[in-house]
This record gives C-alpha cells, structure tokens and sequence, in this order.
C-alpha cells in the first residue's frame, strides 16, 4: 500500500535529488500539516504507511468507559488495525486516565464543546483517515451523530429521526406490512392528544410518549382507572402513542446494515421484563443467553423479519438494536428498532459466543447462526418500587456470589445510598449488574432461577 500511494523513485526527476532528500522534505512537509491540523504524530506515521481506516464514537459529558466497551475498542484497534478516535464533551477523570495508555494502541480520547465543534473537528481528521462509521453507545447522541455523517456526506438513513421518535418507525413499519408479500405483522398504534384519549383504544394496551430514551414513560395499561393515573402523572405530555400490547417472549437482535443495505447479524438474546416479576414497569430485569435460539425462531423466518425492517424504514450505514416479539401465534412483532450498539450487548455476545459485534462492521460477518460456547445471563438491579434506597443485601449478594455460575458483580453504594431511587418509566437506571457464565446447563438453570426468585429481596428499601 505505501508504493502505491507515495512510491519515492530513486531519483526526483524535477530536482535530481536523491532518495533520502526527498524522503526528508516530504516528512517534514507532513509533520507541518501535523502541526496545521493539531494531529497527533503517530497518526501520521500511520498514514506514511496507508490511509489508516477510522471508527469514531462519541460519548457525553463525563461519561465513563465500562469494561466491556475497553475490550471492544482494543479489538478494533488491535485486531482489526483501525484507528479509534473517541469524542467525549469533557473527559471523566477515569477517561483522563485511559488517555495515554489508549494512544499507545492508536486509540486516541479527544473533547469536544458542541455539534459545530465536533464536526469541525471530524472534519479535519477526513484529511488524514478513511473514516468507516461515526458511532455512539449512547441513545440520546443517536441523532447527533446521523447529523454528522449527513454533514460530512458519510452515508446514513435518510428520515434517521425515527431512531428517537418511535411514532415514525410505525408509520413506515405500517405502510410497508400492507403489502401482500410480507410476512411480518406491524403492531397497531394510534397516535392521540393527550388530553382528549379516544375511548375506543385497545384493553390492555402500552401507552407511552412518541420520543421516549430506554423504557421513561412507558406504561401497561389495563383499564380506565390506569389510563387516568398515567394522565395524572405524566400530564407534561402533550401526545402520547396507544400501542396494543402485545403478549409473548421478548427478544433483541443487533446487526449492521451497510449503504447498500446488506446484513451483518449477531444471534437474538432473550429478555424478561419487570412484568415477568408482577412489577409495574418496563425495565429488561435480564438478558440471557440459553435457549437454542435456531429451534425457537427459525433462521429464515428471522432473517426475513429483519429484512423487511430494514427496507420498510430505508436503513442505511447504521447499527441497529432491534427489540421485537414473537406471539402466541408465532408471529415476530417490532417493538421498537434504535440505531446503535447497545452496550451491554459487546459483553453478552463476548461472553457467551465470543464474538466481537464491531466485527459486523470491520469484517462484514454475518454470525446469525453461530452456535453458543456458554450459558450466559446479565441481570440489572432496580428497586421493585420508587423508595428509598436504605443499602444493599450484602447477606443475599454473598450467596450469589458462591454460585457456581456467578461471574461478576457490580454496585454503586456510595452513589445511591440513602437516595430515592425511581422505577425506569420516570427516567431512572439500574443501580447495579450481576452476570452468570456457565457451560453446563442444568446448574446455569439452578443458579438463575435462584437470582430470579431472590431477584425483590436484592435491596432493602423504604
């Protein structure tokens, strides 16, 4: 690649100077456009080499790197010989940290003020890499960064404002699976005034906002009397969607759709809702690699179903988590579709395939079928109830941890104790992960029914 991009003859032919001259006046000309650009010296000496291949990724303010992102930003950098610029509007002391032991590995942290400042700065670093996605683990930047490739004429999906407003995805899901050869189901919706609720609207049903981050806002309901309590409490709304719900096992699946709209895929993974536990929010409690996902869903019926989604929204040059159900009846239902990595999801599929979803990209793998190494399952802590957060069970979490599948476990008491901790429909996280890794299934099944049974008992709150 470096002869077919700068080949330096034995000779200038203008000049007649030899070849070390010439290598010297040509360096010394790249290190000024170095300095012109405020490019790091390592990414030039890359680019003497090839036009080095680029990810970039944007994070918010002070946000943290978890773990399973590092091991996912080492792979691309590492592994796949792509250079990794990370944007964060102010680094977090701990990304502070990472700095310098990133660069060593050609991932580079750098900050960034606003949109303007961002693009600017991306801009500049087009003159020096190929860049191959502009990314963000974040659902709230998924708009900022389609605006960037837009900007920077970097394919993208053209109405890309339907990743947030979840209103838009059923239209164009609606339109579409009015065609006689589809086979998927939209789910029905109707889109209201808040005010004036229609009468005729489905029992029960999802009631939520039409833009809305993970599960904010989102409510079961059964009957009048909850229709008026999601009225009393949420009357800051000004339209909100009445979706039918829709009974069945919940799955997700991430994949990568290229500007010509092929398909990279990884497996489906399971996951169970706070419903599950007779708690009244919408927050995904597990996500659990177990089942032989090939026997519950056929390969083809899914890879139809994705396809469809694909083409019904126009999805381009984007990561998509796709959350859908299938029903009673066997039909694959969307639930809704987000266009981003979900982060949680580079450890789940790490762990129990050992596969690496940026590979979707780099490599252009499809791994829909590949057969799981491990039993896996993540479980997110929240509070049964919106109260106050008196500690953790440290009692419960010991006898987790001497589980025989017990992998890890996080929690964050300097951070939450003593504090109110919300249900997920007013906007509230989990405060804490516990992941289970086991090969043999029968003890995986014991040792995740023990957690799921325990799963109330986790705080003590009041």
């Amino acid at each position: 690649m470096y002869k077919t991009m700068f080949h330096i003859k034995k000779k200038n032919k203008k000049t007649g100077e030899s070849i070390n001259k010439y290598r010297k006046k040509y360096i010394l000309k790249m290190y000024f456009f170095l300095y012109l650009y405020n490019i790091d010296y390592i990414s030039i000496l890359s680019f003497l080499q090839t036009m080095q291949k680029c990810i970039v990724i944007i994070y918010q303010k002070n946000m943290p790197f978890h773990d399973y992102e590092i091991k996912a930003f080492i792979n691309i950098s590492m592994k796949n010989e792509i250079r990794l610029i990370i944007f964060s509007e102010t680094l977090s002391p701990q990304n502070l940290f990472f700095k310098e032991k990133f660069k060593k590995i050609g991932i580079f942290l750098q900050e960034y003020t606003d949109l303007e400042s961002l693009s600017n700065k991306i801009q500049k670093l087009q003159t020096i890499y190929d860049i191959l996605y502009i990314d963000t683990l974040t659902e709230s930047l998924i708009q900022q960064s389609c605006t960037l490739k837009k900007s920077l004429k970097i394919p993208v999906t053209p109405q890309y404002s339907l990743f947030q407003n979840k209103s838009e995805q059923r239209i164009l899901l609606e339109k579409y699976y009015k065609k006689p050869e589809v086979i998927s189901k939209a789910s029905k919706i109707q889109e209201l005034s808040f005010v004036n609720i229609k009468k005729d609207i489905w029992i029960p049903c999802i009631i939520k906002p039409p833009i809305w981050i993970e599960s904010s806002w989102v409510a079961l309901v059964y009957n009048k009397i909850d229709l008026e309590k999601y009225k009393e409490d949420f009357s800051h709304q000004t339209f909100c969607l009445v979706e039918e719900y829709i009974d069945g096992s919940m799955h997700s699946i991430d994949y990568f759709v290229d500007e010509k709209q092929n398909i990279y895929t990884s497996p489906p993974i399971e996951m169970y809702l706070a419903q599950n536990l007779e708690i009244n929010d919408f927050f995904v409690y597990c996500c659990k690699v177990f089942k032989n996902m090939q026997s519950e869903i056929p390969s083809w019926k899914l890879r139809t179903f994705i396809t469809d989604t694909v083409k019904a929204c126009c999805i381009k040059n984007s990561f998509i988590h796709h959350e859908f159900k299938q029903t009673t009846k066997w039909e694959l239902k969307t639930i809704e579709i987000n266009g981003r990595i979900w982060g949680r999801r580079l450890k789940i599929l790490r762990e129990a395939y050992g596969i690496e979803l940026y590979n979707l990209l780099t490599q252009k793998k499809d791994l829909l079928n590949i057969n799981k190494t491990h039993n896996f399952a993540a479980f997110a802590i929240y509070p049964p109830q919106p109260w106050i957060l008196i500690n953790y069970n440290y009692k419960l979490l010991e006898q987790i941890r001497a589980l025989p599948s017990f992998l890890s476990l996080k929690i964050f008491p300097e951070r939450y104790k003593n504090q109110k901790i919300w249900l997920t429909r007013y906007g509230f996280w989990n405060i804490g992960m516990i992941y289970l890794k086991n090969i043999n299934n029968e003890q995986f099944a014991e040792d995740y029914h023990f957690i799921e049974k325990n799963y109330k008992n986790l705080l003590f709150l009041r």
